[in-house]
């Protein structure tokens, strides 16, 4: 586990890697938000009433919604998937340009990703993908057949990431030559 802090320590060490850590969090926190109000962003957007400023204004203030339409629980749940997904895409971004050859751990980041992406926020966002992949009526029998009722994926998609980030600490850590024997 020491190895992760290490790692940790290095790929923060520069101020470019915080900067996309946090530009990362920032924008993933924001279509959190503004996936569920698609539909009124693009009434907003369409419409001459506002004004650019108040456009923008409106996106940033869909933030809020974040804290009025979850529970505290899928706040906790959301705030810590986007951190995960930020600290592996940064550290994925970091490792990339330290070594030229990821290999395997690369694949096992975009399926955390993705299947965190299936289970955030709350059913019905995660529900509207899954219905795009298979199907309205395959998607309603998977989920009414799940003893979680979808919340599966986002456990998946968060132990995914967690091993990514486990994983990806110990390639970061492990020497850049192979061992000659």
């Amino acid at each position: 586990m020491l190895f992760i802090i290490k790692s940790l320590k290095e790929v923060f060490s520069k101020g470019r890697n915080v900067a996309l850590f946090l530009i990362l969090f920032l924008l993933i926190l924001l279509l959190t938000a503004w996936l569920p109000n698609l539909d009124i962003l693009r009434f907003v957007f369409a419409s001459a009433v506002f004004s650019l400023t108040e456009k923008f204004s409106f996106l940033l203030s869909l933030l809020a919604s974040l804290r009025s339409s979850y529970t505290v629980w899928s706040q906790i749940y959301i705030i810590s998937l986007t951190m995960l997904v930020s600290l592996n895409l940064t550290m994925l971004v970091y490792y990339f340009s330290k070594k030229a050859a990821l290999g395997a751990y690369s694949g096992l980041g975009l399926l955390g990703v993705l299947s965190g992406i299936l289970g955030i926020g709350c059913l019905s966002c995660g529900s509207v993908i899954l219905a795009s992949i298979f199907g309205l009526t395959a998607t309603v029998g998977l989920l009414g057949v799940l003893p979680l009722g979808g919340n599966e994926f986002g456990l998946i998609g968060f132990a995914l990431m967690i091993l990514s980030i486990y994983l990806l600490s110990q390639k970061i850590q492990s020497p850049i030559d192979c061992d000659i024997k």
